[in-house]
């Protein structure tokens, strides 16, 4: 049955490249298609409007619907009216949500949520958080391990060897200093790149990078790398936040706004530590976490209420205080062999994420209950 059905994967709001959810999507649609399954992919456009698709040839007979994350709050409504506009042409078709967060989500949008998972069939999460969220629901529910949207495949593969992944981050450094015209200088390739990647948004911590300009040595490099929210408070914040890094760190701080999926990945991958110091601990939802461990980075971040189903003793993910960070200054001042024993656990680790067997725990989720 799993080879002849057709599946949709539709992403429930605007597609944007601040925004990971489309991203997901387009990965998962990707993946189910390498099965051998007959799958395709709707997204709307950067208004949260749909394409005309009624006289598609397609019919559908499962719906993934991605709803999307608090980022998308500009159209907040927009996936209901996208949500009727799929029922109504496919009126069919099994209905299945696909929540990217609830657990950590304010109240008005877990109520959003409930609302459009008890108008589907199903629901899939990808935490054990959200799961317990949703289980009341009297829905179909399935908690599966949320793949990587940016990674490079032959780092993912078993038993890679620290040598590998030391010859890939020397690649990734001299791709970054051709694509990045502040890069291009021999000696900016010899210094320490410290990286905070994911939305210039409160909450993610970028604000606190400022705690380290006594800290950091003065070969150090700092790179802020991401999105700025839709709305224009959103815009005035990072533009504080970045305003206020260039004035602490000087020539020695750089800004990459809505980078290309290869600087992103590339750079990932050819720091020398990547930051990551969530205000509320890094959880399931936190992609630019997951792209920066299936990349191969050596990873610094803060745990908290929703880290403890991710097994992070398993990797050599670096746990911090943002009021205590010594354990950063040091982890800098590692050795080369040092960092790649940890990059390579840290593959390890993100190797777990794997797309093949998530997408084998939908097909099966869609054939108990279809």
């Amino acid at each position: 049955m799993t080879k002849k059905i057709q599946i949709l994967c539709a992403v429930g709001s605007h597609s944007k490249e601040i925004c990971s959810i489309g991203s997901f999507a387009r990965q998962e649609c990707t993946s189910f298609q390498k099965q051998g399954v007959d799958a395709f992919l709707l997204e709307p456009n950067g208004n949260g409007k749909y394409p005309d698709f009624s006289q598609s040839k397609h019919k559908p007979d499962v719906i993934l619907f991605h709803t999307p994350s608090l980022n998308e709050r500009k159209y907040p409504w927009n996936f209901f009216k996208n949500f009727y506009q799929i029922k109504k042409a496919y009126p069919k078709a099994y209905f299945i949500n696909v929540v990217h967060e609830y657990s950590e989500a304010p109240l008005h949008w877990k109520l959003r949520q409930k609302l459009i998972a008890k108008l589907g069939d199903g629901v899939i999460v990808n935490s054990e958080a959200d799961y317990e969220g949703l289980k009341s629901l009297g829905r179909p529910l399935l908690k599966t391990n949320l793949g990587p949207t940016l990674y490079f495949s032959n780092l993912l593969q078993k038993n890679v060897s620290e040598k590998e992944i030391l010859t890939e981050y020397n690649n990734a450094r001299n791709k970054i200093a051709d694509e990045l015209e502040g890069f291009k200088t021999p000696s900016l390739l010899e210094k320490k790149w410290l990286l905070y990647s994911g939305l210039l948004t409160p909450g993610k911590g970028v604000d606190r990078l400022i705690q380290l300009k006594s800290i950091l040595g003065s070969d150090v490099q700092v790179i802020a790398m991401g999105g700025i929210g839709p709305k224009q408070r959103d815009k005035d914040y990072a533009n504080g936040v970045l305003s206020n890094l260039k004035e602490s760190f000087g020539n020695r701080f750089h800004a990459l706004i809505n980078s290309t999926d290869a600087v992103f990945k590339n750079l990932l991958l050819a720091s020398d530590l990547v930051v990551l110091p969530y205000e509320n601990g890094v959880s399931e939802r936190r992609s630019s976490f997951l792209s920066a461990m299936s990349c191969g980075g050596d990873v610094w971040t803060t745990i908290g209420d929703f880290s403890k189903n991710l097994s992070l003793d398993k990797s050599a993910a670096i746990i911090g205080k943002t009021s205590d960070w010594t354990n950063l200054t040091k982890a800098l001042d590692s050795s080369a062999e040092i960092s790649m024993k940890r990059r390579k656990l840290n593959l390890e680790w993100a190797g777990t994420r794997d797309w093949d067997k998530r997408i084998q725990d939908i097909l099966n989720f869609i054939n108990t209950y279809n």
